[in-house]
């Protein structure tokens, strides 16, 4: 009988979940020492690919294999690939002297490591407006960016699931991003006095923030 149930788990195919991740981890190790299983991992985004690559022991998935499946909000951005994209909000610096230093740094980062980068509008604290005209400007040169005013229910939850890394001064770099597993590039201090989880790299304005975006793709 004990030959019979250790064929079940000899050879398992899973399927990559970001809620279900440190479970899913957890599991994989122990049937691997304990059952020799031979396992093999799909990841339905590059983030989770990323994660599972990163986090498992060496040689307890035989294969991870990625089958990316867009959304319907998702695959209307007509983005040629989502592989390393980054979500991008950048409110009005309201602590700083200048309210636009957060904005004009990160603007200036992404121009120097192009890539699929989707940015939502910031909200409307002082200079707010001034922000969204920049940020248009910026998006209608740059290649591969998309700007939307507002990014929904549907649009947002689905990017994050996608998205490689989250970029600027938000709170959901403080919250929704633990869930997802995604670092987070904070740059100034408007989010300054919250809990810091390991996932965040506090950047300065200018050479920080420049040196660590690339390294967290």
């Amino acid at each position: 009988m004990k030959q019979s149930t250790d064929n079940l788990f000899r050879g398992v195919f899973m399927v990559a979940h970001s809620q279900y991740r440190f479970v899913l981890l957890a599991l994989a190790h122990r049937l691997c020492e304990q059952k020799n299983s031979k396992l093999h991992l799909y990841a339905a985004t590059h983030q989770a690919e990323k994660y599972y690559r990163q986090n498992a022991k060496l040689g307890v998935f035989a294969t991870i294999k990625i089958k990316v499946r867009l959304c319907d909000a998702i695959r209307a951005l007509n983005l040629k690939s989502v592989a390393g994209l980054r979500l991008v909000t950048v409110h009005p610096e309201t602590n700083a002297a200048d309210l636009r230093v957060a904005l004009d740094a990160d603007l200036n980062v992404l121009a120097a490591t192009p890539g699929p980068s989707l940015i939502a509008a910031p909200n409307a604290d002082p200079e707010g407006a001034e922000a969204k005209r920049r940020i248009d400007k910026f998006a209608s040169k740059a290649h591969d960016v998309i700007y939307r005013d507002a990014l929904g229910s549907a649009l947002y939850p689905n990017a994050l699931r996608h998205a490689a890394v989250i970029v600027g001064n938000l709170s959901s770099g403080i919250i929704e991003a633990g869930l997802f597993g995604l670092p987070v590039i904070n740059a100034g201090s408007r989010q300054g006095g919250r809990l810091r989880q390991s996932y965040l790299v506090q950047g300065s304005f200018y050479t920080s923030a420049s040196r660590q975006i690339p390294a967290n793709l």
